[in-house]
C-alpha cells in the first residue's frame, strides 16, 4: 500500500527513505513516497540504497548496514519521547558522504542526485544553488 503524504496522516507506518535510511539531496525534505510494512522485508531490512550524483554511484548501502535497526531505533526514541502513527525517524546517512572524501567534494549548482531504494523507487532531485538562481 503506498500512501501520499496526505493520505498517512493518522496510520501507523514504515518509512522507506529514499536514504536516508533514507538518504538525501534536500536533508529538510520528506520522501516522496510512504510505503506500509507489508511492502518490505521484515524490519525493512534487505534493501539496497543507491545514491547518485549526475549517474555516478557515490553511495551504495544496504538497510542491513545501519548502527541501529528499525525496532531498535523505535524501542531508543521511545525511551525519549512518545511517538504517534505518522510521525518520521529521519536517520543517517551511508558512508561516502562528499566531505569525508579526500579531496572533499560538494554538490554544486545543475548537479542532480537520485537515491534509489530498490524495490520502493526512485528520488530525483536537481542541485540549486538559490543564489545563482
Amino acid at each position: 500500500m503506498r500512501l501520499g503524504l496526505a493520505e498517512a496522516a493518522g496510520r501507523s507506518i514504515l518509512i522507506a527513505q529514499h536514504k536516508q535510511e533514507v538518504l538525501s539531496p534536500a536533508e529538510t525534505s520528506r520522501p516522496d513516497v510512504l510505503v506500509s510494512a507489508d511492502e518490505v522485508p521484515d524490519g525493512g531490512l534487505g534493501l539496497r540504497i543507491t545514491t547518485r550524483l549526475n549517474g555516478k554511484a557515490v553511495q551504495v548501502a544496504n538497510t542491513d548496514d545501519p548502527l541501529f535497526q528499525v525496532p531498535e531505533l523505535i524501542a531508543r526514541v521511545s525511551e525519549a519521547m512518545m511517538l504517534k502513527p505518522g510521525d518520521i525517524l529521519v536517520t543517517g546517512t551511508p558512508a561516502g558522504v562528499g566531505f569525508a572524501r579526500k579531496p572533499p567534494w560538494f554538490r554544486k549548482h545543475g548537479d542532480v542526485c537520485e537515491i534509489e531504494v530498490e524495490g520502493i523507487g526512485l528520488l530525483r532531485n536537481p542541485i540549486i544553488d538559490e543564489r545563482a538562481a
